[in-house]
């Protein structure tokens, strides 16, 4: 399931959920490998971002969330730069809201890999990746 913001920005004016401004691009997922566990990836200020929600036998909630992203330094966040930043054909540029869904996908799936590679329960993760409870 998927869903783009409501309204477009301009390159001056990209997501920032933290001041109240929706991502440029959403995808929600419910995992195949793991029950009851669902994704949120956004794409914020160019930078992808993915939200992991667990159930959890304690708390309010009775969830565990996690948001994992890619370090400053890693590929992974320039792709979305490098793209928004190219200046290509008509077609290229009627195409490009396709093609940075297309690759939020594919980085959601690799941070999601990452993710699972570690320890939640230990915070324990590999150095391509931030991840920070928030839930």
């Amino acid at each position: 399931m998927e869903r783009e913001a409501e309204e477009p920005f301009d390159e001056e004016e990209e997501g920032d959920e933290a001041a109240g401004t929706p991502p440029t691009l959403s995808l929600f997922q419910a995992s195949k490998e793991h029950y009851g566990v669902f994704y949120r990836i956004d794409l914020i200020e160019c930078c992808p971002q993915l939200r992991v929600f667990l159930p959890a036998n304690s708390g309010a909630v009775k969830m565990e969330g996690y948001l994992v992203s890619p370090p400053e330094t890693s590929p992974l966040r320039h792709w979305f730069e490098s793209l928004a930043k190219h200046q290509g054909s008509r077609e290229f540029e009627l195409e490009q809201d396709t093609m940075r869904q297309h690759l939020l996908f594919a980085v959601g799936e690799m941070l999601k890999r990452l993710f699972w590679s570690g320890e939640p329960a230990e915070m324990q993760f590999p150095p391509e990746i931030v991840v920070e409870r928030i839930l």
